[in-house]
């Protein structure tokens, strides 16, 4: 019997909390036996990717809010994992 474990989601932030307007570092952690990876950036950009490509990039965020980002991998066996994390962007001098 073959086990394959189920990919394990995650993703860093630059920072959890800054002002508008603001860069953010998004970088996911590797995940392996990927066959779907579903990204929401909490503004209303999505992407989904047929990859085991890691994005690593860099996202611009100019209206202060609250932001759940939300990553969901499919594995090769079918099963979902999630991970999710919140980013709080306060209003500047410039907004």
């Amino acid at each position: 019997m073959n086990i394959v474990p189920a990919p394990e989601p995650g993703f860093t932030l630059s920072a959890h909390i800054s002002c508008a307007p603001s860069d953010i570092n998004f970088k996911e952690l590797k995940a392996w036996s990927i066959i779907k990876k579903e990204i929401d950036f909490g503004d209303g950009n999505f992407q989904n990717m047929n990859t085991q490509l890691s994005l690593d990039t860099f996202l611009q965020f100019n209206t202060p809010g609250i932001y759940i980002l939300k990553q969901r991998l499919t594995g090769t066996t079918g099963c979902t994992t999630y991970f999710e994390d919140t980013l709080i962007i306060h209003e500047g001098i410039d907004t």
